[in-house]
């Protein structure tokens, strides 16, 4: 994760007011803001006007958002809150990428230094000092967080029921199916890694409901993997599967083909990781290789490979399987059922907000998992 460039600055003296920082925008991001924050604009509404209809909207807002920050973001809330002018050369995207995204900070690149400006109409609505009661509700929906990625990650496309079951479990404050839905629903529009949908905790490599129901009608009829309490923040990383020795080999072989550059074989390995989740025909890998360029030398390499992607497969916690790998069902690779066409290579779900293969609302031209997004 590399820190801010000059690129992510508005150049010049740092705003202070909410009014002064949002007229640095125009067009499409104003647009963007106002779908954030619940106002109903469309495109030929000025400016100015969207910037009137925002202001009391983003203070209301506000107060709630930010009781949904992680423990990074909260870090970096609070640095600036004490100390509003002094210039930060050290932050990194990800403290700041979801306060940007909401239009609560921004960067300034004053003379060569980089100062960050929470509005101070926003500031004065963060409480002088924090009761017990705020910040067991903001700890307890950072948890959330870690819990709800680490299902996603492990079983695709889940009921809400089970996020509740795996929680009562393993803590003392115990979480109502009411509580669970109150919090996915408020996430959904706060990140690019799940939604929610009719009761359903869905990864955001599912396209759309055809495909996730597709999925879980597919499944295994039996009980989900359970992580064990230690093991949850360890699935919560999405990249959790990348870092096995087995996909490493897999990794260590693209990059000896010397074609790709290096988002690209990043790409490519989320791509194989999803032909793992979904269990899908290994031949699905050899023609994306093929699409970017990469050959197999010979029968003996191409043999070494598909040995390489079976072990690997066969290693990958499954959707299919509801979390569990073949091995720890009895099952190989040759005995898992590939699912038929109603499972398709995972596709970025397409929706206003951001996605991982979404370009990145800074204005880079990059990818947001090449971005603001690379946390």
């Amino acid at each position: 994760m590399g820190r801010v460039s000059m690129f992510d600055c508005f150049e010049g003296e740092p705003k202070t007011s909410l009014k002064e920082c949002l007229q640095l925008y125009w067009g499409y991001r104003l647009l963007e803001l106002a779908q954030i924050h619940g106002l109903q604009v469309d495109e030929g509404t000025s400016d100015a006007d969207i910037i009137e209809q925002l202001i009391p909207k983003m203070l209301d807002n506000f107060p709630n958002d930010v009781e949904y920050l992680n423990e990074t973001e909260w870090l970096f809330l609070n640095r600036v809150k004490q100390n509003p002018n002094e210039e930060m050369n050290d932050i990194e995207k990800k403290q700041y990428a979801t306060l940007k995204w909401f239009g609560y900070a921004y960067l300034f690149n004053h003379n060569g230094h980089i100062y960050p400006v929470i509005p101070k109409e926003l500031l004065s609505l963060l409480p002088q000092s924090y009761s017990e009661e705020f910040e067991r509700r903001v700890e307890r929906k950072q948890k959330l967080f870690t819990y709800t990625l680490a299902l996603v990650n492990l079983y695709g496309a889940y009921r809400i029921e089970q996020l509740v079951d795996v929680w009562n479990m393993y803590n003392k404050e115990k979480i109502t199916v009411d509580d669970a839905k109150e919090y996915v629903r408020a996430m959904d529009k706060r990140q690019g890694y799940f939604w929610y949908d009719k009761g359903y905790v869905v990864s955001n490599l599912m396209e759309d409901e055809k495909q996730y129901l597709a999925l879980i009608k597919n499944s295994y009829r039996g009980p989900y993997f359970l992580p064990t309490k230690s093991d949850i923040a360890f699935y919560s990383d999405i990249e959790h599967s990348l870092s096995s020795s087995y996909f490493k080999k897999i990794e260590e072989f693209i990059w000896s083909k010397n074609i790709l550059d290096e988002n690209e074989v990043e790409d490519l390995l989320y791509d194989i990781l999803g032909v793992f989740q979904l269990d899908l025909s290994l031949e699905v890998i050899i023609d994306m290789l093929k699409d970017m360029g990469i050959e197999l030398n010979d029968e003996d390499e191409a043999e070494e490979f598909m040995r390489m992607l079976r072990v690997a497969s066969d290693n990958t916690r499954k959707w299919g399987l509801r979390g569990h790998m073949p091995a720890e069902l009895g099952k190989s690779r040759a005995k898992v059922p590939v699912d038929g066409p109603q499972l398709q290579k995972p596709q970025p779900r397409t929706v206003k907000k951001i996605g991982r293969n979404d370009p990145c609302y800074c204005g880079s031209g990059k990818k947001y998992k090449h971005c603001c997004g690379k946390i």
